[in-house]
């Protein structure tokens, strides 16, 4: 049986999550918002807003910023979301 996990953030769609040096972050769609924010936790349910890490003046596309993902590659991170 898989265990359901409630966590303290609300208005946000679509979660990503990537665990590094025993720290979560998750990075999600915001209702109402064309920045994406990250999130942080160290036990994976309680969480603080870390700030935003893509902002709408910065990025590609005009409305509808959805699904962001986070991928590590060679060091880097990389963050891939759909928009208009």
């Amino acid at each position: 049986m898989n265990k359901i996990i409630q966590t303290n953030i609300t208005g946000i769609g679509d979660p990503a999550i990537l665990c590094e040096n025993d720290t979560y972050y998750m990075y999600a769609t915001n209702t109402g918002c064309k920045n994406f924010r990250c999130f942080t936790s160290k036990d994976g349910v309680n969480f603080s807003d870390a700030g935003v890490v893509l902002a709408y003046e910065d990025s590609f596309g005009t409305d509808r910023f959805w699904a962001p993902e986070i991928y590590k590659y060679n060091g880097e991170y990389y963050l891939f979301y759909s928009a208009l």
